[in-house]
């Protein structure tokens, strides 16, 4: 290990050292606080172990591993952007003190479950987007679900609590939902789900954009050549002035 005694932090891993890796609670006396971004990103690791005393794990720090189940120990209350993300999970455990998850943490793996932290309010975006899971309860301390955070999965069954107020593009994109039920002042984009999943609440029409100024366009050839506005969806209007 690289370690950073005066702040706890474990900085890097030896790429050509064990790849069952026990991290330990103390390194030369020092109690492991932290584990840094891209710590351990891209060594090969078949398993690791994190004792109960880590309270932070950066952004990409197990990225690209092999890792098959882990546990997040009761001392963790932040796991950072894409900390797990390709990481070849097949099981995640997390406990009820976790207060803070990055975009992308849990994604791109192989996870059949996953149960949201009740201290955790808002779910990032593609948080566990791109694995295998096949239903999903959305507790009643979430009231926002961002961008792509449950896309491609699949996913038959989402219980909402009545408390998700805001649910945003794509976030439950490409599974197998039917149909779902939500609070009826949730605010959902209209590209959230598939086109053909029956909810309890009218879609949001497209949005028809028109303002030239969020069109780079070429009177010459009648031609738009890039679209600068902030809009997600966007209807092409018939013509520019």
């Amino acid at each position: 290990f690289d370690f950073d005694a005066t702040t706890g932090t474990i900085t890097d891993y030896k790429s050509y050292a064990r790849k069952d890796v026990i991290i330990p609670e103390k390194i030369n006396g020092v109690e492991v606080k932290h584990i840094a971004e891209y710590a351990f990103y891209y060594k090969g690791l078949n398993s690791v172990k994190i004792p109960n005393i880590v309270i932070s794990i950066g952004e990409l720090a197990f990225n690209s591993n092999n890792l098959g189940k882990v546990t997040i120990p009761e001392s963790v209350e932040e796991i950072g952007a894409n900390a797990f993300n390709t990481a070849g999970l097949n099981k995640i455990i997390l406990t009820e003190n976790i207060k803070k998850l990055g975009k992308g943490a849990f994604a791109n793996n192989k996870l059949k479950e996953f149960t949201i932290p009740k201290n955790i309010t808002n779910i990032p975006e593609s948080l566990v987007e791109n694995n295998i899971l096949e239903s999903l309860e959305i507790p009643n301390t979430v009231s926002e679900i961002g961008a792509k955070a449950f896309k491609s999965n699949e996913l038959s069954s989402v219980k909402f609590a009545d408390t998700v107020k805001k649910i945003d593009i794509l976030a439950f994109a490409d599974n197998n939902i039917k149909k779902v039920e939500l609070s009826s002042d949730c605010d959902v984009h209209p590209l959230t789900f598939d086109s053909n999943v029956e909810t309890n609440i009218p879609k949001k029409p497209e949005k028809e954009v028109s303002e030239e100024k969020d069109f780079v366009f070429d009177k010459n050839t009648q031609t738009i050549t890039e679209y600068i506005g902030n809009d997600l969806v966007v209807k092409i209007p018939k013509q520019i002035d």
